[in-house]
C-alpha cells in the first residue's frame, strides 16, 4: 500500500499525523439538497450547514432528518433539531442494527441486522423492508446517487463491496482484513472512495471500481 497520493488504493491519513482522527459513535446522515447530497459528519458540523443551506435557498432543502440504529433491532429518525421524534419506525425482531444510509432519491434506507447478518433496505416511512445481500455483517454502508451503487463492509469478506441499490452485481473494492470500516464516503471530482480503518488510525481510498 503507497502512501497519499497512490495510484489505486493508498493511506491518506495515519497515526503518525498530529491529530489522528477517531471513529465510532453515530453518524449524522440525510442534509439532502435538490441534487441528492448525503453528508456524514458531526453533528456541529452538520447542523451549522443545514442552517447556511436554509437561509441561502430554502427551495433546495427537501429534507433534513437523523436516522440512527439501536441494538435492539430498531431505527428511529428525527429533524435536524430533533423535534418530530419517531423512535423505533423500522424493527427487527430478536435484532441488532448497524451501518445505516439513506438514498435520498428513492426515500430508501439501507442497514445491516448483525445477528443473522444481512443488509436490508426500508422506505423511509417503515414499510417494504427486504434483505438485499444475505451473510452480510460489517459497520458502515454508503449509497452513491451519482452513480446508482451501494458500497458496504463485509466482514465475512472481509472487503469493502459494490453492488447495485437493488443487491445485485456484487464486486470486491478493497480488501480491509483486521480492522472495522466507520465510515465510508466518495469524492467524485477526483472518483475515490474514502473509509476509515479503525484498529489502525487511518483513512484510507482506493479508485471507484
Amino acid at each position: 500500500m503507497s502512501k497519499f497520493p497512490g495510484p489505486s488504493k493508498s493511506t491518506v491519513r495515519s497515526p503518525t499525523s498530529s491529530n489522528p482522527p477517531s471513529f465510532g459513535g453515530v453518524c449524522l446522515y440525510n442534509l439532502f439538497s435538490e441534487k441528492g447530497e448525503c453528508e456524514l459528519s458531526s453533528s456541529p458540523a452538520l447542523l451549522k450547514k443545514a442552517k447556511a443551506l436554509a437561509k441561502s435557498d430554502k427551495k433546495k432543502i427537501k429534507l433534513g432528518k437523523i436516522y440512527w440504529a439501536d441494538d435492539a433491532g430498531n431505527i428511529s429518525k428525527a429533524n435536524l433539531d430533533g423535534a418530530q421524534l419517531e423512535r423505533q419506525f423500522v424493527h427487527v425482531p430478536n435484532g441488532q442494527m448497524r451501518g445505516i444510509s439513506v438514498n435520498s432519491k428513492t426515500n430508501k434506507i439501507y442497514f445491516y441486522e448483525v445477528n443473522e447478518e444481512n443488509l436490508y433496505v426500508v422506505n423511509s416511512d417503515g414499510t417494504g423492508r427486504q434483505v438485499i445481500v444475505e451473510g452480510a455483517y460489517g459497520y458502515s454502508v454508503f449509497v452513491d446517487e451519482v452513480n446508482d451503487k451501494l458500497y458496504y463492509e463485509d466482514r465475512n469478506e472481509p472487503a469493502i463491496m459494490q453492488t447495485n441499490l437493488d443487491g445485485t452485481g456484487k464486486v470486491k473494492i478493497a480488501d480491509v482484513p483486521g480492522t472495522r470500516v466507520y465510515a465510508i464516503g466518495i469524492d467524485y471530482i477526483t472518483k475515490k472512495l474514502y473509509w476509515s480503518d479503525m484498529s489502525n488510525g487511518m483513512i484510507k481510498r482506493s479508485n471507484l471500481d
